[in-house]
């Protein structure tokens, strides 16, 4: 769920957090699978709000390739406004022989973003020396890229983005990077605008579901 600047109400006064998560419910493991692949499925026990229902998290590991689906429910009669954005951590450096110099953020694809004083211009690298501006979030606005990697060019590990509006870099100045493809966004300023009207905002009808999904692969 998206951070926003402060509580927020919509028009039915129906109430929400200003950062409502899922890692506060109970997960119950409704089966797994073990063979060669592996293949488990997850179903969050308690409701977030009044309007949210099931958020069901399916993991399947095919060799070095984690799959990560989720799937979100809303049996209420009312749409349920929300918002949606995963946030991996790696450990930086990969190799505990080598240093977090040693690394970069690699896109698949050459990109050209401007996002406060971080800049690339037809790109595939990104350097992540810059402490600072890693600490604030560098966010990539509509990325034409399919993933992108933590590496050193030996070593890397690999999150796929094919679908989400935005993809965010955050590390505050720790020893793992934040690959992050988003749905929705924090609030990047003061928003006085109700909630479901916010950039990134999904508006999921009743009884229906949203699925999204995103791959992260180790090599």
């Amino acid at each position: 769920m998206s951070r926003t600047s402060g509580q927020l109400r919509r028009t039915d006064n129906c109430e929400f957090n200003p950062h409502s998560n899922v890692k506060g419910s109970n997960p119950v493991l409704r089966d797994a699978m073990v063979q060669k692949d592996i293949t488990i499925r997850v179903l969050q026990g308690e409701p977030i709000s009044d309007l949210y229902t099931a958020l069901a998290n399916e993991y399947e590991l095919k060799g070095r390739r984690l799959s990560i689906t989720y799937s979100i429910r809303n049996d209420s009669d009312d749409v349920m406004p929300f918002g949606f954005g995963l946030h991996p951590a790696f450990n930086c450096p990969i190799d505990p022989a080598k240093s977090y110099e040693d690394y970069w953020l690699e896109f698949s694809n050459p990109e050209t973003f401007d996002w406060k004083t971080t800049s690339l211009h037809n790109e595939k690298v990104l350097s992540i020396q810059d402490r600072d501006a890693l600490a604030n979030t560098i966010i990539v606005h509509e990325p034409v890229s399919s993933e992108a990697s933590l590496t050193d060019g030996t070593h890397s590990v690999t999150v796929s983005c094919v679908g989400y509006e935005w993809l965010a870099f955050w590390s505050p100045r720790a020893p793992f990077v934040c690959i992050e493809p988003w749905h929705s966004h924090t609030d990047f300023e003061e928003v006085r605008v109700p909630f479901e009207k916010r950039e990134g905002t999904i508006l999921l009808d009743p009884h229906r579901t949203f699925t999204t999904a995103y791959t992260i692969t180790v090599k």
